[in-house]
């Protein structure tokens, strides 16, 4: 058993104070009886009173008063046992938006096959909670790991090349980002999926921030999306093609997927790194990957499910105040 509000405890020491107010009420009554009734009267009023039953009733207001701090203490009971099941692992999607990613070396593009890979993954991913980052020259928790797969379908469909402000590729803020947003919770397997073509525009070397992750538990799976190759980054206005993207000095920009980074930051922190597929058999290696790394997938934690009984002392304190209602201090047919 426990308590619900236990501060409500503090009025017993009220119980008290209302005895000392009933006992100092009595010697008041006696010294007015004294000073006002003849001796006669003094005796008809004392042979006229029960004074058992008066000292009967004081304690029963009394105990009533205690159910009633009882009552408002809320006692609360054991009902059941629910046993919690949790599967084991934390996954956190990053998406590349950058417009590198519009290229279209993959169908119909690299960011909107991300996508629907993205899509095939939670389908796969039912029962872990998930969230989603967005990166470009910066990253932003879109959707913070959640059970609700819903949520992050949600975000998902709306994220374009122009969700985040800054343009850009950071990787190394990306993963410094999802790293801090993994909870601390021990005995949590964590894993940071990054959809990309690799390309980093920043200069700032992810990899001391992968290894990093991988001090605090987290895995890096890398999925490259793009050719090695390269590939033009069209724009388009109003749905047309308005021409391809060219750097400050008038030259069209060559995209390439950068597999030798995504590698590297992959095996920093003990994970893999995957090419996309039209198949989108990459997704079953990883998730492979994950069972063969996960061994406890499932925890369980059990907690007590209480239930209020206050209605238990308040039913005795109203029962025992109707009892002293009842009982009268006045004898009858007294001379």
């Amino acid at each position: 058993m426990k308590w619900q509000h236990p501060y409500f405890f503090h009025l017993f020491f009220a119980i008290p104070v209302v005895a000392f107010l009933f006992f100092f009420s009595e010697k008041e009554r006696k010294k007015r009886l004294q000073l006002f009734g003849s001796k006669g009267f003094r005796e008809k009023v004392k042979k006229s009173i029960h004074f058992q039953r008066h000292w009967l009733k004081i304690f029963l207001v009394t105990a009533s008063c205690s159910l009633l701090i009882i009552t408002l203490a809320s006692p609360q009971i054991a009902s059941k046992v629910k046993v919690k099941k949790k599967l084991g692992s934390e996954f956190y999607i990053a998406l590349d938006t950058s417009l590198s990613m519009l290229a279209e070396d993959e169908t119909p593009n690299r960011l909107l096959k991300a996508k629907n890979e993205i899509l095939r993954l939670l389908e796969r991913l039912e029962g872990y909670k998930v969230g989603l980052i967005v990166f470009a020259g910066t990253s932003f928790v879109q959707c913070p790991l959640t059970m609700d797969h819903g949520a992050i379908r949600y975000f998902l469909e709306s994220v374009d090349t122009k969700t985040l402000p800054v343009p850009g590729s950071a990787l190394k803020k990306v993963l410094e980002n999802a790293r801090k947003s993994f909870g601390e919770e021990k005995g949590t397997q964590k894993y940071l999926v990054l959809f990309t073509d690799g390309e980093d525009l920043e200069g700032e070397d992810p990899i001391p921030q992968a290894r990093e992750a991988s001090r605090q538990g987290v895995t890096i799976f890398c999925i490259g999306f793009g050719s090695p190759s390269g590939s033009l980054i069209p724009l388009h206005e109003k749905g047309v093609l308005s021409g391809y993207k060219k750097d400050t000095n008038g030259v069209t920009v060559v995209t390439h997927l950068d597999e030798k980074l995504l590698t590297e930051i992959a095996q920093a922190s003990r994970g893999h790194y995957f090419k996309a597929t039209a198949e989108a058999a990459e997704l079953d290696d990883l998730l492979e990957e994950v069972a063969r790394q996960g061994k406890k997938e499932i925890t369980e934690q059990s907690e007590s499910q209480y239930e209020s009984r206050f209605q238990y002392p308040l039913f005795a304190a109203v029962l025992i105040l109707m009892v002293e209602l009842s009982i009268s201090e006045v004898k009858k047919n007294v001379e």
